[in-house]
């Protein structure tokens, strides 16, 4: 009032240590803040301009965009896939101890789906999580760890988002099944995928790894094939199918002298299976000892291993005695007795004998005392 300002409002604080002055026009405010340092009941007043109130009340009210908030979560977080369904939260922070927190698909108590997201502080830990993809294991289960990214349908894995047609791979002969029971055995996928010619499990200290590979007669079988396996499992675990390369063999064990043949007729016999290969030098056919019936394959040998490689080349589409059979090399341990106990009940014999099997070295799994031959049906 001294200095004749107009005031519209004064707000004094609960403290009484400052105030807030709405001043009527920018003149009035200018001298105010002249009066900076003079005295007010002996005491020098500190002046200077408030912020606008609505600046604060913007402030306030301003939030962080949300899809930025989850962008920079999903950067200190991982998908982990395959686990096992009896695996628990504690399993998990043995694999990656650094992680704040491990979720389940669905909010459950376990990883129902095989899936968990797991947290960490920063990026940095986020990233040497997932350099362990493919060699950290809970229960024999080798999984694999991905970055999260968001996407309309919920969080999913890199593999999962809208570039995935780009890495899926080509339509082939052959499905990658994975999500599979560390003890699956080709016969329980042999009751999915009916018409396969050959069923591939890589293992790791007589379990398996997680997935497999499933090989057909055609592209047209494994199309078909894909289709019908939808909303499969095994052991209620849903299998995650795709078309795949084919699985490869070591070096070592291919190429060789001999080849396998598998889905013959049940009255193929060795004549019949060596006269349908060009340059073949002998063949046999495998029974179940104890019922004398034909396993449906057999092998068939010849002089060179080119020449064994020129056959299989052309054996893409082969049918023998009406059914189209699959081939592939073998092992060339074959031709050896496996350690099965009873070495000379086991030796492969030739042309027009159809010797007894307990134990295949050239197959990539052992065939063990549950395989049926149905498995090869």
């Amino acid at each position: 009032m001294t200095q004749s300002l107009l005031v519209q409002d004064i707000r004094l604080d609960k403290a009484k240590k400052h105030a807030f002055v709405d001043l009527a026009s920018q003149m009035d405010l200018t001298k105010a803040l002249a009066l900076n340092g003079q005295k007010l009941l002996d005491k020098p007043l500190k002046i200077s301009k408030a912020k606008a109130k609505e600046a604060d009340a913007a402030k306030k009210k301003k939030k962080k965009d949300p899809q930025e908030v989850q962008k920079s979560r999903n950067l200190h977080c991982v998908h982990v896939e395959n686990l096992p369904s009896s695996a628990t939260r504690e399993d998990v922070l043995k694999v990656f101890p650094k992680a704040t927190a491990v979720r389940f698909l669905g909010g459950t108590d376990g990883p129902g789906k095989g899936v968990a997201f797991v947290e960490f502080q920063n990026k940095e830990q986020a990233d040497a999580a997932r350099a362990q993809s493919g060699t950290a294991t809970i229960r024999e289960s080798v999984l694999r760890v991905n970055v999260v990214r968001e996407s309309a349908g919920g969080r999913k894995p890199t593999t999962d988002s809208k570039n995935s047609k780009k890495a899926e791979a080509p339509p082939s002969d052959t499905l990658f099944v994975r999500n599979l029971p560390v003890k699956v055995q080709p016969k329980l996928l042999k009751k999915i995928f009916k018409s396969a010619v050959q069923i591939r499990i890589p293992q790791s200290d007589g379990k398996s790894k997680g997935f497999a590979f499933v090989e057909f007669a055609s592209v047209a079988h494994a199309a078909k094939a894909l289709k019908s396996s939808k909303n499969s499992a095994i052991q209620k675990r849903p299998l995650k199918v795709q078309f795949g390369l084919k699985w490869k063999a070591e070096p070592a064990q291919v190429p060789s002298k001999t080849l396998i043949v598998l889905g013959l007729h049940k009255k193929t016999t060795a004549d019949t299976l060596t006269e349908a290969f060009e340059g073949a030098s002998s063949s046999r056919i495998f029974v179940d000892k104890d019922t004398g019936l034909s396993r449906k394959f057999g092998f068939v040998d010849f002089e060179s291993t080119d020449s064994c490689r020129r056959a299989k080349e052309a054996a893409e589409d082969v049918e023998i005695d009406g059914k189209k059979v699959g081939v592939a090399f073998a092992r060339p341990k074959h031709s050896q007795a496996p350690d099965t106990g009873e070495r000379g009940q086991h030796r492969g014999a030739k042309n027009g004998q159809t010797p007894a099997l307990g134990r295949c070295s050239w197959w990539e799994e052992p065939l063990s005392s549950g395989n049926t031959r149905d498995s090869f049906k």
